[in-house]
């Protein structure tokens, strides 16, 4: 009887805590294709785990993704929202910029966007590693500004 528990335990330790999320959030981001991950290397602690969008009444497509940090410790990624005409070509804006965002260890995050014009059809969310470049950007006084610092 000893010798099934143990086998018991043994499997379940092997297989019961295996990272199932992560596999999800792979398969998640391969079905849908408006999400594009530039660096695989946040896939190590990053999880997208719901992709929301709606056409609002006034023909603007709003969007919310739910990302959570599975890591210990603060992450930061970078993050774009690229919006599309019905050519495919991108609608640029002054909000078409990469932004940081700081996701603190075990907590989940949301980005929420607002397409910037009622041409916009379709959108893409980019994530990426940031670089010593976003972080002279993140340095912007009217990003300060805005956020009342």
């Amino acid at each position: 009887m000893k010798k099934y528990i143990l086998v018991f335990l043994a499997v379940f330790l092997l297989f019961g805590c295996s990272d199932k999320q992560k596999e999800i959030t792979l398969e998640y981001i391969n079905t849908h294709k408006n999400i594009v991950i530039e660096d695989n290397s946040i896939l190590k602690w990053l999880i997208i785990e719901n992709i929301a969008s709606v056409v609002r009444p006034d023909s603007m497509i709003e969007v919310e993704i739910l990302t959570k940090n599975i890591n210990s410790a603060s992450k930061t990624v970078a993050y774009k929202i690229d919006w599309f005409d019905q050519n495919g070509f991108v609608v640029e804006t002054i909000l078409s910029k990469w932004r940081l965002l700081q996701i603190e260890g075990t907590r989940n995050a949301i980005i929420h966007g607002i397409s910037p014009s009622q041409n916009v059809v379709s959108y893409k969310i980019r994530f990426q590693e940031p670089t010593s470049s976003d972080a002279k950007r993140d340095m912007n006084v009217n990003i300060k500004e805005f956020r009342g610092e």
